[in-house]
């Protein structure tokens, strides 16, 4: 069993939105990272690196059309577990 305080150190959550009213171009809530701008395929690759492309989960939601982009993207960059909500 993983106790709260080690799993904690394990998860992180980055979220990124298009349009978002604040100040600054980063905001940290609560754990989370909130980043503002559109995603590209090379900042995926940017954020992604350094992570073991078997072990990630990485989770999508969007429209149809941006799903199939990043999980094209991944699959490209060898990650293998991919889900996208629908």
């Amino acid at each position: 069993m993983i106790k709260i305080k080690n799993f904690l150190k394990l998860y992180k959550c980055t979220s990124l939105f298009s349009k978002i009213i604040v100040s600054d171009k980063i905001v940290n809530l609560h754990g989370f990272n909130i980043n503002i701008g559109r995603l590209s395929k090379a900042l995926v690759a940017d954020y992604l690196q350094f992570n073991d492309t078997k072990t990630i989960l990485i989770l999508i939601c969007g429209t149809s059309e941006f799903n199939q982009s990043v999980k094209e993207w991944l699959q490209e960059m060898n990650y293998t577990h991919i889900h996208i909500f629908e």
